[in-house]
């Protein structure tokens, strides 16, 4: 049930004082009604002043876009930089979120709009992990750019035969951080994959769960790309 707002009951007494003179004042220095003050508040707590952020958070809760078409959109925002950069915004707690998220969704369909792009977003990652291998000397890492590939290989094999490990996109991006987060391609290749799977779950819980992480991208989300 919705409770309206004249049923919110605070938690002790200061709060109530210190909420009530906030309010107070805005109504005095906005010259608008407390229902207008409260509405505004609210909504700037729920979805920030970040452009993006707050369009993000919109799509989300109105049904206009899925989880799915969210992240996409977080993902391909921050590959739009110039000159195949990314806008270099730390977006690892969206990737373990679609990475838990995987948990519970039950893979029936497939969207295959994006899977030509999608494959040469991975071939373009194949290189450039081969040209890291080259330039290495520390056994270990070069390892680690050989199993990168390999599992690029596999992602590219998964597609065509339409059977694709969605966790194994989201992990090798996390597993080489360091060396891709500058780098459009990959966050391409994320916006692909979660474009690609559908029927993400729409839940009290991991709606928001997304908004949380969302909410969190504000110190590092530009709102503009010049």
């Amino acid at each position: 049930m919705h409770w309206p707002i004249q049923f919110f009951r605070y938690s002790n007494q200061k709060n109530r004082n210190l909420i009530n003179q906030m309010i107070q004042d805005d109504q005095i220095v906005m010259s608008r009604k407390r229902s207008e003050s409260i509405e505004d508040i609210l909504l700037q707590g729920l979805l920030t002043d970040n452009r993006m952020i707050s369009f993000w958070i919109q799509c989300l809760y109105t049904g206009k876009w899925s989880t799915g078409e969210v992240l996409s959109s977080v993902f391909d925002h921050n590959a739009s930089g110039s000159n195949f950069s990314s806008l270099k915004m730390d977006l690892r707690s969206l990737i373990r979120f679609a990475l838990q998220e995987q948990q519970y969704l039950v893979q029936t369909e497939l969207n295959t709009e994006p899977i030509r792009h999608y494959i040469e977003q991975c071939q373009s990652m194949i290189k450039r992990f081969e040209q890291l291998a080259e330039n290495e000397e520390n056994p270990d890492v070069i390892r680690r750019y050989h199993s990168a590939n390999n599992s690029l290989i596999e992602m590219i094999m998964e597609v065509r035969t339409k059977q694709i490990d969605y966790k194994k996109g989201y992990q090798l991006i996390l597993d080489n951080w360091d060396e891709l987060y500058l780098w459009s391609i990959p966050f391409k290749l994320l916006s692909d994959l979660a474009t690609m799977q559908v029927r993400w779950r729409d839940t009290p819980k991991s709606r928001w769960k997304l908004s949380f992480e969302l909410r969190h991208l504000i110190e590092n989300c530009p709102e503009y790309v010049e």
